[in-house]
């Protein structure tokens, strides 16, 4: 058979060979060129981190730190600014304690106990806030973490109780701070001038006698010194005006 004179005489793979050596060349110019890329981005990128790495720092440290996760501190030697001398508590144990915040807020905590080393059956707050909060949670689970409630259960609102300070709104639930069940009557009153809040829950007796107490609470509440917060001493003498002995209205 005689070779077909249109066809070159040369291999097959010898014509590839130049096709392959020019992609070669051009993968490595190529994957040269590449490479420089990247490595120039990573240069910029290192710069850029050292330079901005003092301001970073700089944003870091000078982010708010959370006011709430700040400790209450104990007062050593409490003056008490309040008294509340319920008759339904007479024959328990009334203590007084005050806790101070590093942003000014103040909390005035009254409660009784069957004995001084019994956990409360009643408590009641006085809140004068700082700079560390800008608005009141009232929730039965906010106060219940700042009080001596645990494992708080079968919330629901109660109605509302008058008082000298006016409507307040009562909130049923239940409490195991005992270590069983307890239905427990709890309320919450917040005031713009001055910023104040009261609260207060009881976990004594039925909820009738417990609406009683709240509202003894609230009734014989009242300011010993006012320091020189006038509009509180304001809001207190308004109060007195209002008194209607204790009572509630079911």
């Amino acid at each position: 058979m005689k070779p077909d004179p249109h066809q070159p005489n040369t291999p097959q793979h010898v014509r590839l060979r130049p096709t392959l050596v020019n992609f070669v060349r051009e993968f490595r110019a190529t994957s040269v060129r590449l490479f420089a890329y990247v490595g120039g981005i990573g240069a910029l990128a290192l710069i850029a981190f050292h330079q901005l790495s003092p301001l970073v720092a700089g944003l870091h440290t000078s982010l708010p730190v959370s006011n709430e996760s700040r400790a209450w501190t104990q007062a050593s030697r409490p003056q008490p600014a309040f008294s509340a001398p319920v008759t339904y508590f007479s024959d328990k144990s009334e203590s007084y304690d005050i806790f101070r915040h590093p942003d000014g807020g103040r909390r005035d905590i009254l409660s009784w106990a069957p004995t001084p080393e019994d956990p409360p059956i009643a408590q009641l707050e006085i809140y004068r806030p700082g700079q560390e909060r800008t608005e009141f949670d009232t929730g039965i689970f906010k106060i219940s973490a700042r009080g001596d409630l645990a494992h708080v259960q079968d919330v629901e609102p109660a109605g509302l109780l008058e008082s000298k300070f006016g409507p307040v709104a009562l909130t049923r639930f239940s409490s195991h701070a005992s270590g069983t069940a307890q239905p427990c009557l709890s309320l919450a009153r917040t005031f713009d001038e001055p910023r104040l809040l009261i609260t207060a829950w009881a976990c004594q007796g039925e909820q009738r006698s417990q609406r009683q107490a709240l509202g003894c609470m609230l009734d014989r509440l009242t300011l010993l010194s006012a320091g020189n917060d006038l509009k509180l001493a304001e809001l207190f003498a308004r109060a007195e005006l209002r008194r209607a002995g204790c009572r509630t209205t079911d």
